[in-house]
């Protein structure tokens, strides 16, 4: 189960959802947000959302981005697949 708080975002002077479950420091940007923050603020759908996140944890997680950056491509691929099929 995920439960959830209000935190003071204090860059925006209010409050935000703050999720108490730990996420990896690759995760983590500047600000307190994580990915899955920046994710949800923007409404994206699965494809996107988990482009976004391996874009945003490329050069944190492994030595070289190359792995995220493939993954990040392969998944607007399947967007623009989706896309094509409408």
């Amino acid at each position: 189960m995920t439960y959830h708080s209000k935190g003071y975002d204090e860059q925006f002077g209010s409050y935000k959802t703050v999720s108490k479950i730990k996420t990896p420091e690759y995760y983590n940007g500047k600000n307190g947000y994580t990915a899955r923050e920046v994710v949800e603020n923007f409404d994206l759908n699965y494809n996107l959302g988990t482009a976004c996140t391996y874009i945003l944890r490329a050069y944190r997680k492994h030595k070289t981005p190359n792995e995220c950056l493939k993954k990040a491509i392969d998944h607007l691929k399947f967007e623009l697949e989706k896309l094509q099929k409408e």
